[in-house]
């Protein structure tokens, strides 16, 4: 073995060793930037979820804190919360949607006794008779009843979203 042989031998030996080093480092970079990336993405899809949530809860408490469906635009509420609903089926899943549209189904048939409990009480002017000071207490104990079911329905909300909003049950590859 000659001398020129054994530097050819070592020249391979180190760039080969410089070769792996470069390769592993490369590994560790890109294995670093896909943890990166789920990260970011877990946290994206964390707001994307609590903007939801935000949203319809501010909707909630807005129509919650009202009996004159005149003071805000219940119907706009609905028809946002609609779409949050097309939004919730892609970030929550089928499941949460489904329950979500129960909520909403009942939200509306809120809104809609409210309304007519407001159109009913306009009607009647400052002294309804005797039948129609009944058919409004109806209403009314209709109404006080749905209110009821629809603070059972934030809770509902705040349950399903809960669910939800955990970073350790985000499942990405």
């Amino acid at each position: 073995m000659t001398a020129d042989n054994i530097i050819k031998i070592i020249s391979s030996i180190a760039t080969l060793s410089v070769s792996i080093t470069i390769a592993i480092f490369t590994y560790q970079l890109s294995n670093a930037q896909k943890n990166i990336a789920k990260e970011k993405l877990k946290l994206d899809l964390f707001d994307r979820r609590y903007d939801l949530f935000k949203k319809i809860r501010h909707g909630f408490k807005l129509i919650m804190t009202t009996y004159n469906p005149n003071i805000i635009d219940h119907d706009k509420f609905a028809d946002e919360m609609y779409i949050c609903l097309q939004d919730i089926f892609f970030l929550l899943g089928e499941e949460a949607h489904d329950e979500l549209h129960k909520i909403y189904k009942e939200l509306e048939y809120f809104l809609t006794e409210k309304r007519n409990l407001s159109d009913l009480e306009a009607d009647q002017g400052e002294s309804p008779n005797d039948e129609e000071k009944e058919e409004i207490d109806i209403l009314k104990k209709k109404r006080e009843d749905l209110f009821l079911k629809m603070e059972e329905n934030q809770e509902r909300l705040r349950k399903i979203f809960t669910k939800y909003m955990s970073f350790e049950d985000f499942k990405i590859k």
